[in-house]
């Protein structure tokens, strides 16, 4: 079982391309220790859907819509976080920006934010994706996976103090949720106010 000893508010982003496990993980850290969840894939519009239902990317709808779901992604974990609740929040954040602008409105409240960029295998991740289009679990299609890569910046290690990169072509989301927890708070440990 994952463990908080800290008073201190902290979000966990966690990120990636599609089909490496961001939500499961984050559903199960926010489980285990007892805090909210947020998956930005519940801020999409309809027609953001849609698109993506049809096997087409966001990018289609502009930079614009791409800013504004970001920002209603946002503004749940800031809500939690005005309300005094950890936040373990799901979204791809595959840019070097984009992750900066989630950590930084995050630790504009005070509160501390990190990302768990969970890296997974192309192999792995069209066998995730294969099973889950032929069981029509999700709006997002394998045929969006290659262009997720394309647009993917991995974190580089030395820039980007907030972010951890942690392997996840583990298929035990238990152990992927520990190591990812293990391994955010060694980034620099939460503070422990007790």
């Amino acid at each position: 079982m994952l463990q908080s000893r800290t008073h201190s508010q902290w979000c966990l982003f966690f990120a990636g391309v599609q089909g490496a496990g961001k939500s499961t993980v984050a559903l199960r850290t926010g489980v285990e220790i007892g805090c909210p969840y947020v998956d930005a894939d519940d801020y999409h519009s309809e027609a953001a859907i849609q698109l993506m239902s049809a096997g087409k990317g966001v990018d289609e709808l502009g930079e614009q819509y791409r800013e504004q779901w970001l920002q209603r992604v946002i503004g749940a974990c800031r809500t939690h976080h005005l309300i005094g609740l950890n936040v373990a929040c799901a979204c791809s954040l595959l840019t070097k920006s984009l992750r900066a602008e989630a950590v930084l409105s995050i630790s504009d409240l005070g509160a501390e934010a990190r990302v768990v960029f969970l890296d997974c295998s192309k192999d792995e991740l069209c066998r995730r994706l294969t099973a889950r289009d032929a069981k029509g679990q999700h709006f997002a299609r394998l045929s969006m996976l290659d262009g997720q890569l394309e647009a993917l910046e991995l974190p580089i290690a030395d820039e980007e103090s907030n972010v951890v990169v942690i392997n996840a072509d583990d298929r035990d989301p238990a152990r992927v949720a520990c190591r990812a927890w293990l391994a955010s708070s060694q980034l620099h440990p939460f503070r422990d106010l007790d």
